[in-house]
């Protein structure tokens, strides 16, 4: 993912600060970017730089300025560019599939150990979603369209991790029948 288009994206909902900008990258499970948090002052400035941004420095009577960045003409046609250009197919990978490759050294109890565990972080990390979901805290921003948008930009990783939870629940089951029809050697 490019955080220089995504940031732009951002903006194209209005003014932002370097801090907004990383309490709702840290705040999307959906977006795939886990760089630090000086990157996106980083990109901030090269984005200005590039003349994609304007910087408005508010000074208020307490406390430190606040730097506020907005989308240019300029920007707006970058960002369209690559709207227009080719996706990218979503990622696939999942660590726990390179523990399976090596699985059959594990004893059924020891697999379905690994895979109870496994399932149990799945649903962890789906309860704690399913609850931003419930109290709407989410990044939602702009006009009806894009506040759907973002709306169905937050329920994905939900729905994904359901599907994983149905995932792990069918292998265990497939695991359990083989275990009982096969002999074992």
């Amino acid at each position: 993912m490019s955080i220089e288009f995504t940031i732009l994206a951002f903006l194209s909902s209005g003014p932002l600060s370097g801090y907004d900008l990383k309490k709702m990258l840290a705040q999307s499970e959906a977006l795939p970017w886990s760089g630090n948090n000086n990157q996106v002052y980083r990109v901030l400035v090269g984005l200005h730089g590039d003349g994609l941004t304007f910087l408005e420095v508010q000074q208020p009577a307490d406390g430190p300025a606040r730097k506020l960045y907005t989308i240019t003409p300029q920007g707006i046609t970058a960002l369209r560019e690559w709207l227009r250009s080719e996706t990218e197919a979503p990622q696939l990978r999942a660590p726990i599939v390179s523990r399976l490759i090596a699985a059959e050294v594990l004893s059924a109890e020891d697999l379905d150990l690994l895979l109870s565990r496994y399932a149990e972080e799945v649903r962890l990390k789906l309860l704690g979603l399913e609850e931003i979901e419930r109290r709407g805290v989410g990044v939602a921003l702009g006009s009806p369209r894009q506040r759907l948008l973002w709306q169905c930009i937050n329920s994905r990783p939900i729905q994904l991790l359901r599907a994983e939870e149905a995932w792990v629940r069918e292998l265990r089951w497939a695991l359990a029948r083989l275990e009982t029809t096969v002999p074992s050697s």
